[in-house]
């Protein structure tokens, strides 16, 4: 026979779903940006199964997270690729509707 079901207790919720976001925030604050890593992280803080991360999303986000690294980080004459604002931007807004389509 079982024993009685445990009770929700919502403050020892709130306390666990609090440690999960400040997780998550050091996460990212940590990794200047949201590379694969980091990105891996916040998709199984957010209740994903490993197996279900997107490797291609992660990718790309890699590759975003580099190339403005790069151009934030070096001199004017360091830096071996400028994009014009509009490319910026189309790629910025790319990773943010697949990013939606990931979590929503």
């Amino acid at each position: 026979m079982l024993g009685k079901p445990a009770r929700f207790d919502g403050a020892q919720w709130s306390e666990y779903a609090t440690g999960v976001v400040k997780a998550a925030r050091t996460v990212v604050s940590e990794n200047n940006g949201i590379k694969a890593g980091a990105f891996s992280q916040l998709a199984v803080f957010s209740g994903k199964m490993p197996d279900e991360i997107d490797v291609s999303l992660a990718s790309a986000l890699t590759s975003y997270g580099r190339s403005r690294g790069e151009v934030a980080h070096m001199s004017v004459t360091r830096v071996r690729n400028i994009r014009a604002p509009s490319a910026e931007a189309k790629d910025a807004d790319d990773l943010l509707r697949a990013l939606q389509g990931y979590f929503c």
